[in-house]
């Protein structure tokens, strides 16, 4: 029987300094990552094709009775709204193609404010996605959703704790695609927070980013929606194993010129967050039910 994983092991994995993590710390991550998706664009040539292009990242959220994919308004405005069909990703097997997609011109505008032109290190960049009732069942089936209004655990008075910050993302430049498939590997960046800002009601969280691959050039163009997590993990008093708390602090979608090994990432931050939220408050009545996932060759591994 393996024995529990201690804080330490945990200290020894977030510095580097163990070559294999243990199995109970790769299904912490599975969990801290489980509300992330892939989302795509489906084209169709005059020939009939279909052309598959990644268009960022995006989250699985609830929020108000409804379901939502919380992403980066770029990802909408600069990629989808040009293509015919949308979609994201839900299941993590391999060897399982099923295929979801909805029209694009059955959906509206997501719920967003409008970007600053010519400034886009300041957006505002961040959207709601709504997902119809019809398809919620589906979804939830392989990919669970996060209740953006939850009520955050706290750790327990007295615990010893470590705390992270991750970046689930999905650069497309560590994939691979063709006309027809994407193959998109998700991955959960550990990053540090560099700085904080605020500008016009909104905040930004920047972080900063180790490109994990020597042979690919670093880009983190495909990671814009992806959720900034905050991963607070002690030592459950009752089970005596690693608990981990978790909350979406916000959505990345900038990526500073590159310096060394690192890259500074923007991510919009909490108060960005509720004020989306608000913001949908207000327009939930108005939305169309418009959206159906899509999932082709290998979907999301975290």
């Amino acid at each position: 029987m393996q024995e529990r994983m201690s804080l330490g092991e945990v200290r020894s994995i977030l510095k580097g300094t163990t070559d294999q993590p243990s199995d109970e710390w790769n299904g912490i991550i599975r969990d801290a990552t489980s509300n992330t998706v892939v989302i795509v664009a489906i084209s169709r040539s005059s020939g009939g094709s279909e052309r598959i292009q990644q268009a960022g990242t995006g989250t699985l959220v609830f929020l108000d009775g409804a379901h939502y994919i919380l992403t980066a308004t770029h990802v909408w405005d600069s990629i989808l709204v040009h293509a015919d069909r949308l979609g994201a990703t839900i299941r993590t097997g391999r060897g399982q193609p099923n295929t979801f997609s909805i029209d694009i011109r059955a959906m509206s505008a997501p719920i967003a404010f409008p970007r600053e032109q010519g400034c886009e290190q300041w957006g505002p960049d961040l959207a709601l996605l709504r997902i119809p009732d019809f398809c919620v069942g589906t979804i939830e089936a392989f990919r669970p959703f996060f209740d953006l209004h939850a009520i955050s655990k706290v750790v327990p008075r007295g615990n010893d704790s470590i705390e992270t910050w991750i970046l689930c993302g999905v650069p497309a430049v560590l994939g691979t695609s063709s006309e027809t498939a994407a193959h998109a590997h998700g991955r959960a960046f550990q990053v540090e927070v560099e700085s904080v800002h605020n500008r016009n009601g909104f905040d930004y969280i920047d972080v900063l980013a180790h490109w994990p691959s020597t042979s690919v050039a670093p880009h983190f163009g495909g990671v814009s929606g992806g959720g900034l997590w905050k991963l607070s993990l002690y030592v459950d008093p009752l089970a005596g194993r690693i608990d981990c708390i978790r909350t979406l602090e916000g959505v990345a979608f900038y990526q500073f010129p590159f310096r060394k090994e690192h890259s500074v990432l923007r991510c919009h931050g909490p108060n960005s967050l509720r004020l989306v939220s608000a913001n949908c408050a207000e327009r939930s009545c108005d939305l169309p039910p418009a959206f159906l996932p899509f999932i082709t060759g290998d979907s999301l591994h975290c």
